[in-house]
């Protein structure tokens, strides 16, 4: 357990001395930090907290950016000067659309999920709605880094080049700008228009800024390389190096192709044409059996910056073993594909099986997530079934390789009674092995942190006081999403995250953590000496609610008034303890 108070305001996030920095990004009704006294984060006009993401990219740090609402700027883009500094305004509704007719604006700042992406260098690229007598609609812009320079890189409806009766309709959940190494932008886009149909409306376009978009491949076009006049049936995934190379995987179709070799990787320059087949379904499989071919090949690949390709499949032949089993292969250019010598990418771990450090007939009853901590090393959430299972100890996480997991958590020991894992919602995405989670029992959640190695931190929980604004505020709840639909899913690779936090004065906010070196100083133990109060005076407050419920209902008014008044005392004592 960590002391919540102690995290913002008391001690510098370099720290040692504390367990985890939270630091809030926007709350409700709090002052901008760096703009003029009386600017405040106010209710956006959808929702109160929009769409955060955390920018990881070389050349700017681990800064995070955000959509928020304010006194004076009204629907605004923000960045920290630098982790956890003062913000900085980016944009906001009412400026001038660059790249646009006169007269368009910036109508909202958020027209997608994923509304904010960092594409490298520092850069990022965000979408918006525009407005103006030319056009109105959703637009995807491109901030630099360097110069603080806002371009337009792509807008719904935007004829498509050598045609004009085409238009590029843009989706940024999949498909979005990616930019490479000397500025040139890629991205895989969707196409309407006369003449558009589902066999030829997605394809690949490069372009740099201000520049025509010049097509790279697109659905229906002849397969580059192929022999038999086969075509490009669907572009399933696309990759890029840092030479800015392009590979992709598609599937063909036309003479001589069926389910056994419809799958292809190509691989090559970004111009049109410019790609060849780097390997097919159907095509051996060498070093392994004998007669072997690569079957299912997955859609997932990586380029490399020296033009190789990693990528995984399954084998089929008189000879294989196992057909079900994927395995791992990389390609250099212009050689043989080579087997990758590693365990299966999905770990073989499946409802039935034992469960170890158990006791005896325990085993898994329900997988429910299953995370990469490393090669050849998984997290494993579990139910349990079997002997001596009951509400107290259903639950627990694994770690190490599939063949050789040990128990690393279990409802009842290292986890409370009654711990579980509500939903997917509240799993963040791993980063490097690490893990972090909502588990939620008798009613009240917690945030916990999962390290590569296997060691559990519980970071705060409900009921936990955190400084905002220079007063402490109590956890009322802790989530993942902004909306029922919206969820803060970024993890940066220095470990910082983001939550959203309700507190029980009604306010909300966005916050970024970041959990520091566990210590074990004096000083945070003198610090922390009010744990044991605080938790005592949490338990006394939910009683009072419930005497006030019971008060109420019995028309009890003068009762109920003089027991909120006891509760209100306990609640200003709450808010003042230290920790």
């Amino acid at each position: 357990m960590v002391c919540i108070g102690l995290l913002l305001g008391v001690y510098p996030a370099s720290s040692e001395s504390a367990d985890v920095d939270v630091k809030s990004l926007k709350t409700i009704g709090t002052q901008v930090p760096g703009s003029r006294p009386g600017n405040l984060f106010v209710e956006g006009p959808d929702f109160s907290i929009i769409y955060h993401t955390l920018s990881t990219t070389l050349g700017i740090g681990d800064r995070a950016y955000f959509v928020a609402s304010t006194t004076d700027e009204g629907e605004s883009l923000w960045m920290e000067s630098s982790p956890g500094g003062d913000l900085v305004l980016l944009a906001k509704v009412g400026d001038v659309a660059p790249d646009m007719d006169p007269g368009t604006t910036f109508a909202r700042m958020t027209a997608f999920y994923n509304s904010i992406r960092p594409v490298g260098n520092g850069n990022i690229i965000f979408n918006v709605v525009l407005e103006g007598d030319s056009y109105s609609g959703p637009a995807i812009y491109f901030r630099s880094a360097a110069t603080g320079a806002i371009r337009l890189l792509i807008r719904d409806d935007e004829p498509v080049p050598g045609t004009s009766t085409e238009f590029f309709q843009i989706d940024t959940y999949y498909r979005y700008p990616q930019q490479g190494n000397d500025g040139r932008f890629f991205m895989e886009a969707l196409v309407s228009g006369t003449g558009v149909t589902t066999a030829n409306d997605e394809g690949i376009w490069t372009w740099t800024l201000g520049g025509p978009k010049e097509l790279i491949i697109r659905e229906g076009n002849s397969a580059p390389g192929a022999s038999n006049g086969e075509v490009i049936e669907s572009i399933v995934r696309f990759s890029r190096n840092n030479l800015d190379n392009v590979a992709y995987t598609a599937d063909l179709t036309g003479p001589g192709t069926d389910a056994s070799n419809s799958k292809a990787i190509f691989v090559g320059t970004p111009t049109f044409g410019g790609q060849s087949i780097a390997i097919r379904a159907g095509d051996p499989a060498p070093g392994v059996e004998a007669d072997s071919v690569f079957t299912t090949i997955l859609n997932l690949i990586s380029l490399g910056n020296d033009g190789g390709i990693n990528f995984t499949s399954k084998l089929s032949g008189p000879n294989v073993a196992d057909p079900d089993a994927y395995t791992r292969w990389s390609m250099a250019p212009g050689q043989d594909p080579q087997l990758v010598p590693s365990p299966p990418i999905v770990p073989s771990v499946n409802q039935g099986d034992p469960a170890p450090g158990t006791s005896a007939g325990v085993t898994f009853s329900t997988i429910l997530y299953q995370f990469s901590a490393g090669p050849g090393e998984w997290h494993v959430f579990a139910y349990l079934a079997g002997p001596g299972v009951d509400g107290s100890n259903y639950f627990g996480i694994w770690t190490g390789p599939p063949q050789n997991l040990r128990l690393v958590a279990r409802t009842g020991s290292q986890l409370p009674t009654g711990f579980g894992i509500p939903n997917l919602a509240t799993i963040t995405n791993s980063v490097v092995g690490r893990v972090v989670f909502i588990g939620e029992a008798a009613g009240e959640r917690s945030l916990w942190l999962l390290e590569p190695e296997g060691t559990l931190r519980e970071l705060f929980r409900e009921g936990d006081p955190v400084l905002v604004a220079g007063e402490n505020r109590i956890i009322d709840y802790i989530s993942f999403r902004v909306t029922s639909s919206r969820r803060l899913f970024e993890f940066s690779e220095t470990g910082r995250f983001v939550v959203k936090l309700s507190f029980t004065d009604g306010s909300d906010g966005i916050f970024a953590v970041t959990p520091l070196p566990v210590t074990s100083q004096p000083d945070r133990v003198t610090a922390c000496i009010n744990a044991a109060l605080k938790a005592a005076l949490i338990k006394k407050i939910k009683k009072l609610k419930k005497k006030i419920k019971r008060a109420k209902r019995s028309r009890k008014i003068a009762k109920a008034k003089k027991l909120k008044k006891k509760m209100k005392k306990l609640k200003r004592k709450l808010a003042a303890l230290p920790c």
